[in-house]
Order: C-alpha cells, then structure tokens, then sequence
C-alpha cells in the first residue's frame, strides 16, 4: 500500500524528534512525507532535514499561518493516493500506520479514523486529560485532524480542508465526508498521543478558537449535543458552577490531591465561557 504521510508544522522543536522517532519505529514502510513548514521561527526545519536520510520528506515553506490551508497545500503535492494526517506534537502507538490502514483493503473505504490519547507529563496536564480521555468511544465520534486517512479522492471530492476555517476544519471535513456517503471506520487500536495546553491561558485560546470557528462553521442546531450543553449552561451561571464543583471532585478523586480539585474547577469554567465567547463572538461580528 503507498502511503504519504502529510503535517503542518510551526516552531516544534521541542516535540519533532520524539514524533519521527515514532514514525520511524512503526511496521510498514513509509513511501513518502510531506511537510508545510509554516513559518518556524526556530530549528524545526534544520531537524526534519535531520531525518531526510531515512525517509523520503518533501519539505515546502509557507507562512500561512492556516491549518487548513497547509494541509491542502501538502496533500496536493502527495504522490500517493492513502493520506495520513499528523499534527506536531503527537506521537504514534506501535504498529498506528498498520492498523489506520488497515480498513483501506476493503475497496468500498475511503475514509478512516484514530483514536486520540493525551500526552501528560505536568500534574495540570494530567488534571487536564481526565476531560478528555474517554472510557468508551462515542458511536458519533469523529475523528480528529491528527488522527484521520482517507483517498485522496474523497479529499478531491470534498474539495479539501475548508480554508476559512482555523478550527473544527477536522469537524467540518468529517461532516462533508458524511455527507456524500463516506463515514469514517473508527479504528480503536489505531492510537496516536497528543500533546495537551499547558496552562489555563493557553487552554483560553484554545477553546474559544474552537467556539469561534464551529460559529462559523454550524449553526446551533448543527453543533454536537455536548457543545449545546455547554451553550445552555454557560446563561444558567449557578449550573455553570455546580458544574465545575462537579468536575472539581471527579479530579480530586482520580488524583488523591486537593490541588486536584482546583484545577478541574477552573478547567471546566475556562471550557465553558471560553467556548461559549467565541461562539458568540462569531455569530455577532467579533473579531477572533
């Protein structure tokens, strides 16, 4: 099977080894990466240019500054017709390649999905990641940017990431897929780990870029039930509270320290008005 592995990288010094290290390590052979280096400021390009010796890495310099834009930059310039999709910051599972491929033996599959799991390594982190990690995967589920293959033809066909979209372009691409028949197999033993916010500022942002953009991308009716909750509850600022005392427990009790419950606290009220702004902030003309 020929594959091309495809990423849009800013300033991943820090991370970049430790994901071709995972790369490298995996089952079957790569055929071919492709790399938008989108504006790094520091040695991320001296060291994927490193690794030029054991893969096959096409490497294009961008600024766009656009997520979306980077990955229909790279995926048009793939030489084969299976695309993953990787993110800075991640690390694949043994054997990830092999299994998100997998389903690709059947000819009527066109579209596949991981499983992603956070990477911890700060006790805020790890507070962090009991919002994420789930014991079951939701029969819903779609699958993330970093964590998704299909044909380059359904990529065609779909007319790519959509461009003016900074966030829940994965969402969005997931949904328009659906819509012309090609739901995504989830495969649960294809795991790729991903780096969490590390702090509440920077969690800030990230959630109210995801508010602002599925605003852009949805209307309310569109939107996943659990970010109609998030909306409902964020007006009834009591339940809002309650709430966040809720998830403040729940961590306290996964972690045995009182730190513990001011963390989950203050996690869940960031996610819900920083989501909720930018929601709003999209539907009334604010700036992002």
């Amino acid at each position: 099977m020929n594959i091309s592995i495809i990423m849009t990288l800013k300033n991943e010094s820090e991370s970049i080894d430790e994901l071709f290290e995972s790369i490298y390590s995996q089952s079957i052979p790569i055929n071919e990466i492709v790399i938008l280096n989108d504006g790094s400021t520091d040695d991320t390009l001296d060291k994927i240019k490193a690794w030029s010796n054991r893969f096959n890495i096409k490497i294009f310099s961008k600024s766009f500054h656009n997520i979306s834009k980077g990955r229909n930059y790279a995926i048009a310039r793939t030489s084969n017709d299976i695309i993953i999709c990787i993110d800075g910051g991640c690390v694949l599972s043994e054997d990830y390649i092999k299994n998100i491929t997998k389903p690709f033996n059947k000819r009527d599959v066109y579209f596949v999905g991981g499983i992603t799991k956070p990477i911890a390594k700060t006790f805020f982190e790890s507070c962090l990641a009991l919002f994420i990690q789930k014991r079951e995967v939701p029969k819903n589920y779609l699958p993330k940017g970093h964590a998704m293959a299909f044909h380059k033809s359904l990529w065609s066909k779909i007319r790519g990431f959509r461009e003016d979209l900074l966030a829940a372009e994965d969402t969005y691409f997931s949904i328009e897929a659906i819509k012309y028949g090609f739901s995504p197999i989830i495969v649960k033993n294809a795991i790729i780990y991903w780096r969490l916010r590390k702090g509440l500022p920077e969690l800030w942002v990230q959630f109210k870029k995801y508010g602002y953009y599925d605003g852009i991308a949805f209307n309310f009716r569109m939107l996943p039930l659990n970010s109609k909750f998030v909306l409902a509850i964020s007006i009834l600022v009591p339940i809002a509270l309650i709430h966040a005392v809720y998830k403040g427990f729940s961590v306290l009790n996964s972690t045995k320290r009182l730190k513990g419950f001011y963390y989950g606290f203050l996690i869940d009220l960031t996610k819900i008005y920083s989501y909720s702004y930018g929601f709003l902030s999209s539907k009334i003309g604010h700036k992002k």
